[in-house]
C-alpha cells in the first residue's frame, strides 16, 4: 500500500507540475520522465557522470559522438529495478561502418509499472487498475570530425502516460561531442577527456497541446591516471542543467584491476539538496563489473531512504 501511494503520488505530481507550467506558459519545464531514466548502469555507478567517458553502447543517450571509437559490434542489455514496483529495461546495438564514416547505433529503452489497484474514498477496492508506462527509441550516428574531436547525434522518439489520466508522445533530438585530447603542450593534460551533450531538444505531444521536451545541458571531464601493473584509474565529473529543474553536479571514480574487474563510487548533488524523484535521483551510488575478451557484466546499487533502493544489473556482448 505505501509503495503504490508513493507511485501515485510520483505520478500525480509530474502530471498537475506539467499542466501548471503549461497554463503559466511556461512549457516544458517538467514532465518527460521516461527521457531522464539512466539506462547505463556503468554512469549510474559513477553517479550519473558519464559524458567524457562513455565508451559502451548501454551510453548511448549520454553522449553519442563516442559511439565512433567502437570497431566491434556490441550488443547490451540492462534491467532496472526501480521505484515503487516500477521497472524498466533497456536494449542498445552499435554496428561499426567503414572508416572513416562513422558508426550508427540504436537504442530501445521501455519503462513499466505493476498493476496498481485503485479503491474509493472509503478505501474500498474498484475493478479498474491503473499502469504506468513509458518507451524511447532512438537511432544514433557518430564519427570522427577531427582527428582529436568526435561528433553523434541521437534522433529519438518517445511515448509515457498513465492509463486512465493521460498520454503523451513526442519527437527529440541530442547533440554531442567529444573533445579527445587537449591539444596543449603539457602531458599532465594528455589523459583528459571532455565531453558536451544539449539533450532532448524537441516536442511533445499532449492531446491537443504541444509543448517542449526538458531539454539539458551537459558537461562533463575524465581524467586517465597512468596505469599500472594492478590496474588503472579514472575520475569523472560532470554538470546538468536541466529545464524544471536545479542543476546536478556529479562525481565518481572507477577502478579496473588486472583489466578484468571494477568497481565504481559516484555520488549526485542537485543544488539546493533536493532529492526527489521529479527533479533528480541523487545521492550516493556504487557499482561492481566484470569483463572478458567479449563479456561485461556491470552492477550498481543506489540507497534511496523511504523511497527504496535502487538495483541494476547489465550485460555486454561483443561480436
Amino acid at each position: 500500500m505505501k509503495n503504490n501511494l508513493v507511485f501515485l503520488l510520483f505520478w500525480f505530481c509530474l502530471t498537475v507540475a506539467n499542466s501548471s507550467a503549461a497554463e503559466s506558459g511556461v512549457v516544458g519545464t517538467t514532465g518527460g520522465l521516461v527521457l531522464r531514466l539512466d539506462s547505463s548502469v556503468r554512469a549510474v555507478g559513477l553517479g550519473g557522470a558519464y559524458t567524457a567517458i562513455n565508451d559502451n553502447p548501454d551510453g548511448i543517450l549520454y553522449n553519442p559522438a563516442v559511439i565512433s571509437s567502437m570497431d566491434e559490434t556490441s550488443l547490451s542489455y540492462t534491467h532496472n529495478e526501480f521505484l515503487s514496483n516500477t521497472r524498466y529495461d533497456s536494449l542498445s546495438l552499435i554496428l561499426p561502418m567503414v572508416k572513416p564514416f562513422g558508426n550508427i547505433g540504436t537504442h530501445l529503452l521501455v519503462y513499466y509499472t505493476d498493476p496498481i489497484e485503485s479503491t474509493d474514498l472509503n478505501g474500498q477496492p474498484l475493478p479498474k487498475s491503473y499502469f504506468g508506462y513509458g518507451t524511447v527509441g532512438a537511432l544514433s550516428f557518430g564519427g570522427n570530425i577531427h582527428e582529436l574531436l568526435r561528433a553523434g547525434i541521437n534522433l529519438k522518439i518517445f511515448n509515457e502516460g498513465l492509463t486512465g489520466y493521460f498520454s503523451r508522445y513526442g519527437l527529440a533530438v541530442d547533440f554531442g561531442v567529444q573533445l579527445r585530447r587537449i591539444p596543449l603542450p603539457w602531458p599532465v593534460v594528455d589523459s583528459l577527456r571532455i565531453g558536451f551533450i544539449l539533450r532532448n531538444i524537441g516536442l511533445r505531444f499532449d492531446q491537443s497541446q504541444i509543448t517542449l521536451t526538458p531539454a539539458s545541458f551537459n558537461f562533463g571531464c575524465a581524467y586517465y591516471l597512468p596505469g599500472t601493473i594492478y590496474g588503472t584509474l579514472v575520475f569523472v565529473v560532470d554538470t546538468d542543467f536541466s529545464s524544471g529543474r536545479p542543476p546536478v553536479f556529479a562525481a565518481g571514480a572507477e577502478y579496473l584491476f588486472r583489466n578484468k574487474f571494477y568497481l565504481r563510487f559516484g555520488y549526485r548533488y542537485a543544488l539546493g539538496g533536493q532529492t526527489n524523484v521529479a527533479n533528480s535521483m541523487v545521492g550516493l551510488s556504487t557499482g561492481l563489473g566484470w569483463k572478458t575478451e567479449k563479456y561485461l557484466l556491470n552492477y550498481s546499487y543506489s540507497p534511496y531512504a523511504n523511497l527504496g533502493d535502487l538495483h541494476r544489473i547489465s550485460v555486454q556482448v561483443k561480436f
